[in-house]
């Protein structure tokens, strides 16, 4: 009977232990995140929102030409994809509600967001 409880024992310390399932791989084409590769930080921003125009956009001083471009909510982490285009230096930088909504937040008169644009559309 020793002998039995002896051999139960060491094949118990042999067998594996259950391996912990690996984290998921980050998907790298989430629309909603700057692309690691051309995403290129332009930098904070505070923008009051917009309903004038449809379509998920940010006009913000600086900005010479449209170019595509990710917005990212400084408050939550959030990010959605956006056009970039150039804005009235004299105003506050602009964002759209279809943007606004991108990022999931509901109400909001301003928001607080680091801007990057996607240097592929340069």
């Amino acid at each position: 009977m020793t002998r039995f409880l002896l051999c139960l024992a060491a094949l118990v310390a042999c067998t594996p232990a259950e391996q912990p399932a690996p984290p998921p791989t980050p998907n790298i084409a989430d629309p909603g995140q700057p692309s690691p590769v051309s995403g290129r930080l332009i930098g904070p921003t505070v923008a009051e929102v917009s309903v004038e125009e449809t379509g998920a956009w940010l006009s913000m001083a600086g900005i010479q030409r449209v170019v595509n471009g990710w917005v990212v909510d400084q408050e939550t982490g959030q990010g959605a994809q956006v056009e970039l285009r150039p804005g009235d230096d004299a105003r506050m930088d602009r964002i759209s509600l279809d943007a606004v909504r991108a990022l999931g937040v509901d109400q909001a008169r301003v928001v607080v967001l680091d801007v990057y644009y996607d240097e592929r559309s340069l």
